[in-house]
């Protein structure tokens, strides 16, 4: 992800909610913390702030992302907007789709898009930590909720679905 330090001001609370969730468990996870940013050196709008800067690992191209999202318990998600009925992360869908569950930050599109639980979605940084820790103990919980999601998807959210509407 990227962080926005001077605009989007929600989407910056919401990485302190999971972002700090996470940090506030990482010695009690398999894995630590991971964050990969595509802005990171750019400039210092788009640094991650202590203490979340000693958990960025660099950026990686598309198709390394979605090998990488093979690779985790979960994907953490924010959202810039989060009114929209209609507006969220395309990392939603394929996280899910690589088969990892995803933690997110509470979003009108989610709950437009899937079924309550399809997408986890925490309202502050304990709720966060809870789930981090309860996924990184549970592969399956971890299928579970990732099956259900995945099926949603591949019913009614594949390019396709989207081809046909336009």
């Amino acid at each position: 992800g990227t962080y926005f330090r001077d605009k989007y001001p929600e989407r910056r609370e919401q990485m302190e909610m999971l972002l700090g969730g996470a940090l506030d468990v990482e010695s009690r996870l398999s894995h630590p913390l991971d964050i990969f940013s595509r802005f990171q050196d750019m400039s210092d709008a788009y640094r991650f702030p202590a203490p979340y800067d000693a958990s960025v690992r660099g950026e990686l191209t598309y198709s390394r992302m979605l090998t990488a999202n093979r690779s985790y318990h979960a994907i953490l998600n924010v959202n810039s907007v989060v009114a929209s009925q209609s507006m969220c992360a395309r990392r939603i869908f394929e996280a899910t789709a690589c088969g990892t569950p995803v933690i997110s930050a509470p979003s009108a599109a989610i709950d437009s898009f899937f079924d309550a639980g399809d997408v986890i979605q925490v309202k502050d940084r304990t709720e966060t930590g809870q789930w981090i820790r309860a996924l990184d103990a549970s592969p399956e919980l971890r299928d579970r909720i990732t099956h259900r999601a995945q099926r949603r998807i591949w019913r009614e959210h594949a390019y396709s679905h989207r081809l046909d509407a336009v």
